[in-house]
């Protein structure tokens, strides 16, 4: 493993890539939708703060697909932006702002935000319930699930659409069926902090930063549980997953994807099997809070408190 020193930049735009107004707010996160076809980067300036995001999606065509839209988290504010794009960057994206509710804590309190199926998923920590959007229609419905339902995500299952939802105060998982709403919830890890769906659809995998594990949970509409729990480095916070292969491009159906915990108190990550749920690795590096990007042969994590990126060579993971 080897450590970069300081920080690298996030880069520059295409020139042909439009840019656009989201809001006063901080960016936090973006969620597009995965029918596109190439990887290209979103950079975005919010008063003075840059965010960039890598949308998956082959990288052989020149073209966007279909379906190229993208929904934006803003920090303090109660509304989701969407953006749809053009057949090229070259063409502004068109733009639809929705109400969501609050977030507890004030305004520098995160959202997270999830985007699947045709749908976008807001959680409303300030009143404790979330907000789910029909992109096609623009039609919302709330949802409601555990006491602090702060982070989420969803995914197509042979069942349909299942949003997977971690309640952070009542340390539950609630998992519901979406356009319907057939709900489960049940005893997870304490403070849930991020989730992920396996490419396959079946298996979700949820961060408790204060138990330090790992929630495996069956998100199939009969079996709904949680499988097992994996113990993790201290303070797990940040979740990801890349396939077992040497690629950034996750296949359908595909259930052996590595599943990597950022440790923000380990100052570690730790990389389970997402078939076997056993841990492949732990990997040093350096201090403060992970999140985590891939190339096919290398995975680059940031550490906030060290100021650099750590790089390790995934070929050795196996």
């Amino acid at each position: 493993m080897a450590s970069l020193g300081g920080q690298a930049p996030l880069g520059t735009l295409p020139n042909q890539s439009p840019t656009f107004a989201l809001g006063p707010s901080l960016l936090y996160q973006v969620q597009g939708s995965y029918r596109l076809a190439e990887a290209w980067h979103l950079g975005m300036t919010v008063n003075g703060y840059v965010g960039s995001t890598l949308v998956p999606g082959d990288q052989t065509g020149s073209t966007l697909a279909a379906n190229k839209s993208l929904a934006v988290s803003l920090t303090g504010e109660s509304a989701l932006p969407l953006f749809r794009f053009g057949p090229s960057f070259a063409t502004a994206p068109t733009s639809n702002r929705f109400a969501v509710g609050t977030t507890a804590g004030g305004e520098f309190k995160h959202r997270d935000i999830a985007y699947e199926g045709g749908f976008v998923l807001s959680p409303n920590t300030g009143e404790n319930n979330l907000s789910l959007i029909n992109v096609a229609t623009g039609e919302q419905r709330t949802l409601t699930a555990g006491n602090n339902p702060a982070v989420v995500d969803l995914a197509i299952t042979d069942s349909g659409l299942v949003a997977a939802i971690g309640n952070a105060a009542s340390n539950t998982i609630t998992l519901t069926s979406i356009p319907g709403n057939q709900t489960t919830t049940f005893a997870g890890g304490q403070t849930p902090t991020d989730v992920v769906v396996r490419a396959d659809g079946k298996v979700a995998f949820m961060t408790n930063a204060g138990s330090n594990d790992v929630s495996v949970i069956d998100i199939d509409i009969v079996n709904r549980k949680e499988i097992t729990r994996v113990p993790v480095g201290k303070r797990p916070v940040h979740i990801h997953q890349t396939p077992a292969t040497l690629s950034v491009k996750h296949t359908a159906g595909d259930a052996k994807n590595q599943i990597w915990v950022m440790n923000d108190d380990g100052d570690s990550v730790t990389v389970i099997a997402g078939d076997t749920y056993q841990v492949l690795a732990t990997i040093a590096i350096r201090k403060g809070h992970h999140k985590c990007a891939f190339s096919p042969t290398k995975a680059y994590i940031s550490n906030i408190t060290s100021n650099d990126v750590s790089v390790v060579d995934r070929t050795a993971v196996k």
